[in-house]
């Protein structure tokens, strides 16, 4: 009589596996969230984080997951990232530091941990990207601009009414 081999499953396949439905979960979640903070900023009249809500992270976060659906987990998770990251200072930028959207960011060092493909020096990327992004933050908030085209939208509200 023969006995059969139990064959385990590849450890490293097991989490990858894991990783790409977690965010083609998060992917959806992440346009659905991005296409809800469009319509907020609609209804609160911030009209160019509405459109770059609309035309850049719905659409980036729908790519993603196209991206993550043929296997390309490392790029779908490199996009959604830097989306991330371009969202928060646009944010920062338009509403100012009293926002606090700048306290978003600090998340993203946390969700490098969470690749399974990643190397080793890849966590210090993300890691020293919001050490050095939150007082660039500070640093351009505190900063007085007397260019009227480039001002914050918390600077032209306060300064209209």
């Amino acid at each position: 009589m023969m006995k059969s081999k139990t064959v385990l499953p590849n450890r490293e396949n097991l989490q990858d596996e894991r990783f790409v439905t977690i965010t083609r979960f998060a992917y959806i979640y992440g346009a659905m969230g991005h296409f809800i903070i469009g319509m907020t900023c609609y209804l609160l009249k911030i009209q160019e984080l509405m459109w770059f809500n609309f035309l850049f992270s719905v659409p980036v976060f729908i790519a993603a997951y196209g991206l993550n659906r043929k296997g390309l987990i490392n790029l779908a998770f490199f996009v959604a990232m830097v989306e991330l990251l371009l969202h928060q200072v646009f944010a920062v930028y338009l509403l100012g530091w009293q926002s606090g959207a700048q306290y978003y960011l600090i998340y993203l060092a946390g969700l490098s941990f969470f690749n399974p493909k990643r190397k080793n020096g890849d966590l210090f990327d993300p890691l020293m990207t919001v050490t050095l992004a939150n007082p660039g933050f500070f640093i351009r908030s505190t900063v007085d601009q007397d260019k009227n085209y480039l001002r914050p939208r918390s600077k032209r509200l306060a300064d209209s009414g």
